[in-house]
């Protein structure tokens, strides 16, 4: 790095130079120091002072100030007429000038845009950990929204996104929000989130609250979140929580979106999130066997389910499998028997 750092000098001073030696025989040709060649010299400076320290600055500048001195260059080199004293000592004094103006402004700049890096890392840091606390919100109060869940719901989010094209950014941003998909949940009532059997139709009708719940939340933040990639994030998060219960026929909620009108983010998050619900054990029902959980969603091709996110489904159907068993979740090993399986309770 040291030695990197040096080359890194040397270059910036001897281009310098040369740009000064240059111009100098620029400016003898010009016809000396009358015409309006000395100021090309502000060039080198400028490069100094930009990409170098303060004595590459000084360097540069004194190197002007004695080329376009009155024993280098007259004042017009047709008539052999020299510079007075004063001229060339107050060129010289404003090269030096603008030089160390430039260089000192520039570090200013330099600075300060070092401590609002510094200043954006910290909130984004701040604005990470909110989300985490947001998350463990919602660990808390929703029994399927176990750590083990949000883990399953990220790697199969990124075993899918591995079988479509799409933007880099976009990948990156639905790994990362696909935990919050059922954030409205925080505000759903106790006695309907934790009930451990079927639920009743007016009970299913405020579990289906909680997407547009979850999208009002991230609205709010988005409203308030600046630019960058921060807010592409929560556009993602907010656009898979609100649309991820919408199904391609038109038929899901909580505006009844069909095809491409749904955000690919969310087409993608009701395959990963209904898998999840079907493979995994929940307090209202067993697990269904691997086998079972694919044929639901083949046959939900055009109907629940983009057919392309689906095709994408089953070319990594066996890595699903995978992340089911591995992280699956060990404090449910031992669940209420008999509850029967119905489509509300999938959808929770």
């Amino acid at each position: 790095m040291a030695r990197r750092q040096f080359l890194h000098k040397c270059l910036i001073t001897g281009f310098s130079i040369l740009l000064c030696l240059v111009l100098y025989e620029v400016v003898y040709m010009m016809g000396g120091t009358s015409t309006a060649g000395p100021h090309l010299f502000y060039f080198p400076i400028l490069f100094a002072a930009m990409t170098g320290s303060w004595w590459q600055v000084l360097i540069t500048a004194l190197l002007a100030a004695f080329l376009m001195s009155g024993p280098m260059m007259p004042l017009s080199v047709a008539n052999h007429t020299s510079q007075s004293l004063t001229g060339w000592l107050l060129r010289g004094g404003f090269f030096l000038g603008i030089g160390f103006f430039v260089y000192f402004l520039h570090d200013t700049l330099q600075q300060r845009e070092i401590e609002l890096g510094q200043k954006s890392h910290q909130m984004l840091s701040f604005e990470r950990s909110a989300f985490k606390a947001i998350l463990n919100l919602a660990e808390n109060r929703d029994p399927d929204a176990t750590g083990q869940h949000l883990k399953r719901m990220a790697y199969y989010a990124e075993l899918l996104l591995q079988e479509l094209d799409m933007p880099p950014q976009l990948k990156k941003d639905i790994i990362s929000a696909i935990p919050l998909h059922d954030i409205g949940k925080v505000a759903i009532q106790d006695q309907v989130l934790l009930k451990p059997g079927p639920l009743t139709g007016h009970e299913f009708n405020e579990i289906k609250k909680h997407p547009e719940i979850g999208g009002k939340i991230l609205m709010a933040i988005e409203e308030s979140a600046g630019a960058g990639e921060f807010i592409s994030f929560v556009q993602t998060a907010r656009e898979l929580t609100y649309y991820h219960h919408e199904r391609v026929d038109g038929t899901g909620y909580p505006e009844g979106l069909k095809g491409a009108n749904i955000p690919l983010s969310a087409r993608i998050t009701a395959v990963c999130d209904v898998y999840d619900a079907l493979a995994t054990r929940r307090p209202y029902k067993e697990p269904l066997p691997h086998e079972e959980c694919v044929r639901i969603i083949r046959e939900g091709a055009g109907t629940q389910f983009d057919p392309q996110i689906v095709e994408a489904f089953l070319r990594a159907e066996q890595k699903f499998k995978g992340i089911a068993a591995h992280y699956a979740d060990k404090a449910r090993s031992e669940s209420s028997p008999g509850i029967p399986v119905h489509s509300g309770s999938l959808l929770r």
